[in-house]
C-alpha cells in the first residue's frame, strides 16, 4: 500500500502525482530493459541454431555425396560407371519427389499460409519461453 498507512497524507496532491510519474517512468524502464534482454537473449539463440543448422546440413550434403559415391563405384563394375550413375541418380531425384510430396500432404495450403504469415508471431514466442 502506500508510505502513509493509516496517517494522513503530508505531500501536497502534485507531490503524490510527481512521485506516481517518477514511479510509473521507472517501470517503464525497467519493462522495457527486461523485454531486451529477453529479446537480445532470444536472438543469440536462434543465432546459434541457425549456425548448427547450418553446419549440420553441410555434413549431411557431404555424407550423402559420399555415400552415393560409394553405389555409383560399387555398382560400376555391373551395369558401368554411365548407367549407374544415371540410376542412382534417378532414384535420388524419386526419393526427394517423394519427400516434398509427403511433406505437401502433412500441410494443407491454408496451413501453409497462416505459417508464413504468423512467422514473427511464431519467432516472437519463442522468445517468451522459460529457460
Amino acid at each position: 500500500m502506500a508510505k502513509t498507512e493509516g496517517r494522513p497524507p503530508t505531500q501536497s496532491l502534485g507531490d503524490m502525482f510527481e512521485e506516481l510519474k517518477r514511479d510509473g517512468l521507472a517501470w517503464a524502464a525497467a519493462e522495457r530493459a527486461l523485454l531486451t534482454a529477453r529479446v537480445n537473449s532470444g536472438v543469440k539463440r536462434v543465432e546459434l541454431a541457425a549456425i548448427l543448422v547450418i553446419g549440420a546440413l553441410i555434413v549431411i550434403i557431404a555424407g550423402t555425396i559420399t555415400l552415393v559415391n560409394v553405389l555409383v563405384q560399387g555398382l560400376s563394375p555391373s551395369l558401368g560407371p554411365i548407367v549407374a550413375g544415371l540410376n542412382v541418380g534417378l532414384a535420388l531425384l524419386l526419393a526427394g519427389a517423394l519427400l516434398i510430396a509427403w511433406v505437401r500432404s502433412l500441410l494443407r495450403p491454408t496451413e501453409l499460409k497462416g505459417r508464413t504469415l504468423s512467422t514473427a508471431k511464431i519467432i516472437w514466442s519463442a522468445f517468451d519461453e522459460p529457460h
